[in-house]
């Protein structure tokens, strides 16, 4: 019977398509860090059980944003906790299409933002401001690393130490311009 046989196909991430997120190019109306506004969700993570001990269980990403206009890209880490300013936060952004960088390694740590130069096309600049509130952090990157680029990948990842806490998945965006 072929339904016994698909009961054992994964109907997840083994099997699936890729989901692709397509943002609009938006004009530069809203500021995300004095406006009280929230980005679009990307990558919404699933509760996890608790693991670990104290802080350390708490270092959890409960969601990654991203919204971009004519101006900047906005991206976001909401946490499960309060931000802490021992611990690392990450973001890398993956450029498909880009001709000129190939990736975006952003890390956040003790409320500062730096660019991380993993290859000879890392995107490295430093005009970029990072908000962090309570729960989350915002960080703003000028649009000229986006600008030739129409599709990307983003993750997420909470560091302390050498251990890694909690990551995201690879979301696929693209860019509707």
């Amino acid at each position: 019977n072929d339904s016994y046989l698909r009961s054992f196909i994964r109907q997840n991430e083994l099997f699936a398509t890729d989901e692709v997120i397509p943002i609009n190019l938006s004009s530069p109306t809203t500021d995300y860090f004095s406006d009280n506004v929230s980005l679009e969700t990307i990558i919404k993570e699933p509760v996890k059980k608790d693991r670990g001990k104290g802080s350390i269980r708490s270092r959890e990403i409960n969601s990654v944003g991203f919204q971009i206009d004519e101006q900047y890209a906005w991206i976001s880490i909401e946490t499960k906790q309060n931000i802490s300013n021992s611990t690392d936060y990450e973001l890398h952004i993956l450029l498909l299409d880009n001709p000129n960088y190939n990736r975006i390694d952003v890390n956040i740590y003790n409320g500062t933002a730096h660019y991380q130069n993993f290859s000879s096309k890392s995107y490295k600049i430093d005009d970029h401001k990072v908000e962090i509130e309570n729960k989350s952090i915002k960080l703003q990157i000028p649009y000229s690393a986006f600008k030739d680029t129409n599709s990307l990948l983003i993750s997420a990842d909470i560091i302390r130490g050498n251990t890694l806490l909690d990551w995201t998945g690879w979301q696929k965006i693209e860019i509707i311009k």
